[in-house]
């Protein structure tokens, strides 16, 4: 997650394809990457990342 101005962090880690991210500030636009990450014999192949920006109301 990026807040404006700041830089990307990294909120989770999951094996789940949803996610909820709490705490965050009415009328402020946040920019959040996603990336797919698959382990195939022990070794990680990780996916490109999508980021997309989200207000929240």
């Amino acid at each position: 997650m990026q807040a404006p101005g700041g830089d990307f962090e990294r909120i989770k880690t999951t094996d789940s394809t949803k996610y909820t991210v709490t705490g965050l500030k009415s009328g402020v636009t946040y920019k959040f990457r996603v990336r797919a990450i698959k382990t195939v014999d022990g070794k990680n192949i990780n996916g490109g990342y999508k980021t997309f920006s989200v207000k929240v109301k």
